[in-house]
């Protein structure tokens, strides 16, 4: 082999070499671990779109045997409130937009939302609710933002009659808590009374079965 041509073959093997060591410098250096991902820096979001109805489908998944609970004025003052609810537990940012009731008997029952802290009497939500026997109703709310590091109440008053008649609710014994559907947890029972006042209920913290009284709802849609 004659000088030049090994001196063609040696610059033609250097220049491959080159380009080699070229290609293998544009690659990007393996994240530890070996994970070559991005890091996700999106906080997580649900994946359930539009109105989310925890009390209606725990009652339609779960299918109760629901009775009829019942209270009255023992002084004959006509004048006194029985307050039921739950409190709650949202797993995402989101807002309300609905309130929603069902009830055994025909009439106009007020539903509100409060935070859980017992301290804190603001009332962050309400709705006059006109509802029928037997029916879900539901009216549309201004939208309230609920954060996922908070809790929340939600409760249907029910006013006693006159003349000592019987007021009825509907009831389910030996509820369990917690209950989730979607991404609303029901975690405990909430119950008050009082003459001549809407008072907030007071949260029943305990693991013990207990009771579902006055069903109310409430549209939930995740951001």
């Amino acid at each position: 082999m004659g000088r030049k041509q090994y001196f063609w073959n040696l610059l033609v093997c250097i220049c491959f070499c080159l380009a080699l060591l070229s290609c293998e410098s544009t690659e990007e250096d393996p994240t530890p671990g070996g994970n070559n991902n991005p890091p996700d820096t999106n906080p997580p979001s649900s994946s359930i779109e539009g109105c989310q109805y925890p009390a209606s489908e725990m009652l339609a998944a779960t299918n109760p045997n629901i009775d009829n609970g019942s209270f009255k004025s023992t002084t004959g003052n006509p004048n006194v409130y029985q307050v039921f609810g739950y409190s709650f537990k949202v797993a995402f940012s989101g807002s309300v937009k609905e309130l929603g009731i069902k009830v055994p008997e025909t009439g106009v029952y007020t539903v509100r939302i409060y935070r859980k802290d017992p301290t804190d009497d603001q009332i962050l939500a309400e709705a006059d609710i006109e509802a029928f026997d037997d029916q879900w109703t539901y009216v549309n709310i201004d939208p309230l933002t609920l954060d996922p590091d908070d809790d929340y109440m939600t409760a249907i008053y029910f006013k006693t009659k006159a003349e000592g008649l019987e007021t009825f609710f509907y009831s389910i014994a030996q509820f369990q808590y917690p209950q989730t559907y979607g991404d609303v947890t029901m975690v405990g029972y909430a119950v008050n009374s009082e003459i001549g006042e809407k008072v907030k209920p007071l949260a029943q913290d305990s693991d013990d079965p207990t009771l579902f009284n006055g069903f109310v709802d409430l549209c939930f849609e995740a951001e």
